[in-house]
């Protein structure tokens, strides 16, 4: 024969000259005669006409197929008469024809399933997949109180959750059953209400805020980027929410859209703290036609600060937006500046006094003192200004009766000038008696005495070094005046 694969037929003749029908088997003519060890590697099997879902199974060592000793798993074939079918490879990785035999599986109920889904959100429909052996009733518990008798099952679950199912099988002839439970095993998530909830309303003032919540228990992200259960807004704009189930986020609900409307403030500037002096402060609140409402209830554009004080104004526009603002005024008094009543005297000089305590004076001569002194008639007036910067002014009238000019026929010498100590008066004529009074700056008489000489010796040395004034009069009215400095 050639080599290669043959086919054997052979036919049998029994004693009544009958001929058998004809038995084939396969054999295979190899190339040469060397012996060959006829040990496998491999070998694969299939029940019934599945060959695509054969077992194969590699040996890690080559064995004498006369010495094989295989365990097949048969637990997953249904009960009843199979054939099965046999394949071996040997070394030379050629496989061997088929061997067919055939074998009969008792009852053994094995309980399994599946699902094409297990994370689903609410409403949705599982479909089971029932891979149970040798099972003819079937008694589905899918964990929300729902069961099924049938053998490819489906549900719809109404409450979200994780649940347990569990599968019955019953083999109805020999009575066996068989039950798997597999926890946890279906994920239901909600979907959340798309209703976002408001604490204030959606149009407000500026400075204030709004606080919009979606329904709790889920996950959430809001357009702001924030992932918080509620957020505060502040800002006008939209505001919506994407709100996920924390079981299944594939659940999810997109929210509905709040728009919101920040109205913007008046501005009310009273402007900085103020003071007066002796006088009320006007205090304008400014944008014409809004609503008012000052501190003591009034309710006017304008208020008038009278008294030292803190004063605030709340100004509200038509949205009903309000700002506010305080100034502190103070009302000082006037200061209080006396130079007394009108002066009438004989002879000058005379010392105005406007008082002491004040920041300066301003007399009308010009001069800048608390006191200046005159001797000329005339009416005087000074202005004083206090640490306030208060200002208040008086005036006074001084008058002298006699004067120099009444004298003017009496030469009158005074020596030496500025005086040590030793003053020389020299009149030139006597018709009538004269007195001498010598006043200091402040008007006082510091000496009085009669001249009843034409020359006369005054001792100064006693007094004070200074500016004197020499009065002289008589009693005819007659007068003259002069000063001297004492060193």
């Amino acid at each position: 024969l050639t080599t290669g694969l043959h086919v054997l037929n052979m036919r049998y003749k029994d004693d009544q000259g009958k001929w058998s029908s004809i038995i084939s088997k396969f054999f295979l003519k190899l190339e040469d005669i060397t012996p060959i060890v006829a040990e496998i590697d491999a070998y694969r099997y299939w029940i019934d006409n599945d060959f695509a879902n054969q077992t194969q199974t590699l040996l890690a060592t080559p064995v004498n197929p006369l010495l094989l000793n295989m365990d097949l798993d048969f637990t997953q074939i249904p009960h009843g008469i199979h054939q099965i079918h046999f394949q071996f490879k040997d070394v030379s990785g050629k496989w061997s024809s088929v061997v067919t035999d055939t074998l009969e599986k008792i009852s053994l109920p094995i309980a399994d399933f599946g699902a094409q889904n297990t994370m689903i959100c609410i409403g949705d429909e599982v479909i089971f997949t029932n891979s149970s052996i040798d099972g003819d009733e079937y008694t589905w518990n899918f964990g929300d109180m729902g069961t099924s008798p049938d053998s490819a099952a489906t549900h719809i679950y109404s409450t979200p959750g994780v649940y347990d199912v569990t599968l019955t099988i019953t083999d109805t002839l020999t009575l066996q059953d068989s039950t798997i439970t597999l926890a946890n095993f279906i994920t239901v998530g909600d979907y959340a209400t798309d209703v976002l909830t408001l604490n204030g309303n959606s149009t407000f003032c500026d400075g204030d805020t709004l606080l919009i919540t979606a329904q709790g228990g889920f996950a959430y992200t809001w357009n702001t980027t924030e992932s918080t259960q509620s957020i505060e807004v502040t800002n006008a704009g939209d505001y919506y929410a994407t709100i996920y189930d924390l079981l299944n986020p594939a659940c999810f609900t997109e929210s509905d859209t709040i728009t919101v409307t920040v109205n913007p403030n008046p501005t009310v500037d009273l402007g900085t703290d103020q003071s007066s002096c002796g006088v009320a402060v006007i205090l304008d609140a400014g944008n014409p036609g809004l609503t008012y409402l000052w501190e003591d209830g009034d309710n006017q554009q304008q208020h008038t600060a009278a008294s030292t004080g803190e004063y605030t104004v709340t100004v509200t526009d038509a949205n009903g937006c309000s700002d506010s603002d305080t100034a502190y005024i103070t009302i000082h008094a006037l200061p209080t500046v006396d130079l007394g009543a009108d002066i009438t005297q004989l002879n000058p000089p005379v010392l105005l006094d406007a008082g002491a305590g004040f920041v300066s004076y301003d007399w009308s001569t010009s001069e800048s003192s608390q006191t200046i002194s005159v001797g000329t008639n005339g009416t005087y007036w000074v202005e004083v200004t206090d640490a306030n910067g208060c200002t208040a002014s008086d005036t006074i009238n001084v008058t002298f009766t006699a004067g120099i000019s009444e004298l003017q026929n009496t030469n009158v010498k005074l020596y030496p000038n500025p005086v040590v100590d030793i003053l020389t008066i020299e009149l030139s004529e006597l018709s009538d008696p004269f007195t001498l009074e010598i006043r200091d700056m402040n008007g006082r008489i510091v000496l009085r005495t009669p001249l009843e000489h034409l020359v006369h010796k005054i001792n100064m040395s006693e007094l004070l070094p200074g500016e004197y004034f020499i009065h002289l009069s008589s009693e005819k009215g007659k007068a003259w005046t002069s000063s001297i400095v004492k060193l």
